[in-house]
């Protein structure tokens, strides 16, 4: 039986794939798809990680050309999923296109062919449409062999499994966006902004959901020539518990709370000729807590958490969307980077935890002059975080 998913008037492509990986019934699932954005994989991270808790194993084939895939969602990927392979010719005239993705047991299998990327876009907003096949094992087998056999026939030369040192390399050449929030090929989401065309009316968009933060799988490269992996039972590193969580918190209950008082560094406002930091130090203010762990450890536990490299040590890197309030104003669900580095910390005790305020957040910041207002963090009973910008005094720290 095959179905249409036309996104988004009959479905979202990324609520499917979330759902199957869920699903408890499937042993192997591959995703072929030509870019892949942080947004994205971020949105389907706590997925990947159930998937796995329950034996099954995830293999990725991703390409990389006109710079359409994120540094950040290849770590994410690197660090979740059993095998990861980068695809791609160094002819200019073809780069590698296709989106699939394929759920399999040893009774039936799904397979998803279609246009949409491994983007948040790709899988949520734009205008898509993807081919949903259900086959029956063994009756159907030639079928799903097919598209195995088209995998499996991809060069061996333009295929290469993916390690932090190709990253690396991959970003020292350029060959990856630094969009942390989307790829340069999806757009950047919030912001999109086009000239009017005469003959074009609006049309509805559908926002992008929250995420509820998961642990992802153990960080694990692929070494071996590319191959669908056959199934084995792996470890997911379960969440730290954060504390003053109540275990009969409603899902709406803030269980803690951070704030502080904008300084002009943090609100953007810098003297002429100097650049604004596009940054918020998330520092102890009065809080009481120790800023050099609590964040990382404690406020953001459970994210799934990426690692970059850096000379000075390991910076680590989650994605978190947070619901946006901007003056008593919901702004909707902004997806921002927080990274963590605890060579910053030195003997000064520096603040080792930053958040970047992002591009839509940072130009709002540049536009008005919010320092001296209230920047407040809050994560959720369920989960999910808040952020908002308000002239009012929190009631207090919850920590």
């Amino acid at each position: 039986m095959a179905e249409l998913v036309w996104q988004p008037l009959n479905g979202q492509l990324g609520y499917l794939l979330d759902e199957q990986l869920r699903a408890r019934k499937w042993k192997r699932a591959v995703m072929v798809a030509a870019f892949a954005g942080a947004r994205g994989v971020a949105l389907l991270l706590s997925a990947i990680a159930e998937f796995r808790t329950h034996r099954g194993e995830i293999a990725v084939y991703v390409g990389f050309d006109r710079r359409g895939t994120s540094a950040v969602a290849l770590r994410m990927l690197l660090a979740a999923c059993d095998q990861v392979f980068l695809v791609h010719n160094p002819d200019p005239r073809q780069i590698f296109h296709p989106k699939m993705y394929i759920f399999q047991n040893d009774d039936e299998a799904m397979v998803i062919v279609g246009s949409n990327n491994l983007t948040a876009t790709g899988l949520y907003q734009n205008i898509e449409a993807s081919i949903v096949v259900n086959l029956r094992l063994p009756r159907d087998q030639e079928i799903l062999d097919t598209f195995d056999k088209q995998l499996a026939s991809l060069p061996v030369q333009g295929v290469a499994a993916l390690t932090e040192e190709r990253i690396q390399e991959l970003e020292h050449k350029g060959r990856l966006s630094h969009d942390d929030t989307e790829t340069s090929e999806e757009g950047t989401g919030q912001e999109g902004v086009h000239e009017p065309l005469e003959g074009f009316g609006p049309q509805p968009v559908p926002p992008l959901p929250p995420m509820p933060p998961m642990p992802s799988g153990p960080r694990k490269a692929a070494t071996t020539a590319p191959k669908i992996a056959i199934p084995r039972r792996v470890t997911v590193i379960q969440p730290k518990v954060a504390r003053g969580v109540p275990t009969s918190a409603s899902p709406s209950d803030v269980v803690l709370r951070w704030y502080k008082r904008l300084p002009r560094s943090d609100a953007q406002q810098v003297n002429a000729g100097t650049n604004p930091t596009g940054k918020l130090r998330i520092s102890r203010a009065d809080s009481g807590v120790d800023h050099t762990s609590y964040f990382r450890e404690v406020f953001f536990a459970g994210l799934p958490w990426a690692v970059e490299p850096k000379r000075g040590g390991d910076l680590e890197v989650a994605i978190v969307p947070f619901q946006v309030t901007v003056m008593g104003k919901g702004v909707g669900t902004i997806p921002l980077r927080v990274d963590h580095a605890a060579y910053r910390v030195a003997d000064q005790r520096n603040v080792p935890t930053v958040l970047q305020w992002g591009k839509a957040l940072g130009a709002t910041l540049r536009r008005r002059d919010y320092a001296g207002t209230y920047v407040v963090l809050e994560k959720l009973a369920d989960g999910s975080y808040r952020l908002e910008l308000t002239a009012d005094e929190p009631s207090g720290y919850i920590t």
